[in-house]
């Protein structure tokens, strides 16, 4: 029972560094679109992703080991490109950054990309038993909605809350990076609720 015990903690313990991470970068992330342009956003997402291409380089060539030391507790053992997470979360606030003329409806697949994917994984990794498809549970869907449903009750109304929790929660199960898929989908289901 204690190995078995010893074996589920670190996983859970490396997922609670990780997604405290998703969810810090997330909220500030969100932060910079809702007290700024979508213009500034977009320059700003450009910027971040230069500077992410810089300490990739400068982790791959091992010449600063704090950074080498974060990223080994951010990333997950099968992504191939440091900070591979990272790019994605980026790339999936930048897409509906360029398609999506308002930027709420952005905001609001950036908020909760940060919420769903963030408390689903945790609650996931943590309690989940049932699983509904690899690497997912139904205990982390659950747990994603519910945090979804609160997080976004925060900006706009409950029953709006709720539907783009769902919408998030059936995107997070998609066959597509859930960074990519759960900001678009809910960006666009938005503008009908909206």
């Amino acid at each position: 029972m204690r190995a078995q015990l010893g074996k589920k903690s670190l996983p859970w313990k490396n997922e609670l560094v990780r997604q405290s991470f998703h969810l810090v970068f997330g909220f500030f992330l969100s932060g910079v679109l809702f007290f700024s342009s979508l213009d500034f956003f977009r320059i700003f997402l450009i910027g971040l992703f230069f500077l992410g291409l810089v300490l990739v380089h400068v982790a791959r060539s091992r010449v600063f080991a704090p950074l080498n030391e974060l990223l080994s507790h951010v990333e997950r053992g099968h992504e191939r490109v440091p900070g591979q997470s990272v790019f994605l979360f980026l790339l999936g606030a930048f897409v509906p950054s360029i398609i999506f003329v308002d930027s709420f409806p952005v905001f609001l697949g950036l908020f909760a990309l940060t919420w769903q994917d963030g408390f689903s994984t945790l609650v996931g990794v943590r309690f989940g038993r049932t699983r509904i498809l690899p690497g997912k549970t139904l205990e982390g869907s659950l747990g994603g909605f519910v945090a979804c449903v609160l997080g976004l009750s925060l900006v706009v109304s409950l029953p709006v809350a709720i539907f783009l929790s769902l919408i998030a929660t059936f995107a997070e199960l998609l066959p597509v990076d859930d960074s990519l898929s759960i900001p678009f989908v809910v960006s666009l289901a938005s503008l009908f609720v909206l």
